[in-house]
């Protein structure tokens, strides 16, 4: 770190962050059921009406929403640089959605509970995958280094008891994790 750490913005059950290639900050807001944009400190709702908004990924020209309570995906079209179009169905039967991640061709995995999905990019059929370490399986992220490449997913275990989990699971694949900024 280079400096102190200091507030950004103050937000009501913040979950996930996203910043568009224009320099948006965009969060989830759990418990409030919305999505804020939060680029100038203060919460601008560019969406609500999610029962339980998590995690977020950006691609191409829209903003893609984990919901958990739902076991989908919505994705909600930017309409101009800092607002959203209504929500969409993107991909549904995805258990207790939690994060997501989108590999180059534009496939969308989404973790929850004991599964790692996969929507596949042009049909949006979805593919589960389990294994025994994935316990409750919050987050993930594609590696991005020489150490492991660009092929290996990390997955955050949350754990069974809400917050009690202790391991980050890696799992090599055969896809290539997207850009982070688009």
């Amino acid at each position: 770190m280079s400096g102190a750490a200091s507030v950004y913005a103050n937000v009501s059950s913040p979950n996930f962050v996203v910043q568009t290639k224009r320099g948006h900050v965009i969060a989830s807001s759990t418990f409030t059921g919305s999505i804020v944009d939060i680029t100038n400190g203060a919460n601008v709702v560019l969406a609500s009406g999610f029962p339980f908004p998590n995690g977020l990924a950006i691609r191409k020209k829209y903003l893609y929403v984990a919901d958990t309570a739902l076991g989908a995906v919505q994705r909600l079209p930017f309409t101009t640089p800092g607002t959203l179009g209504p929500p969409e169905p993107y991909a549904s039967g995805l258990t207790f959605a939690d994060g997501i991640v989108f590999d180059r061709p534009g496939n969308l995995f989404v973790v929850g509970f004991d599964t790692l999905f996969l929507v596949d990019a042009k049909t949006q059929a979805v593919t589960a995958f389990s294994d025994p370490l994935f316990d409750w399986s919050s987050n993930l992220a594609f590696g991005k280094s020489s150490l492991y490449g660009k092929t290996t997913m990390f997955l955050a275990n949350f754990g069974p008891g809400l917050g009690d989990g202790t391991t980050v699971v890696k799992v090599p694949t055969n896809h290539t994790g997207a850009r982070l900024i688009r």
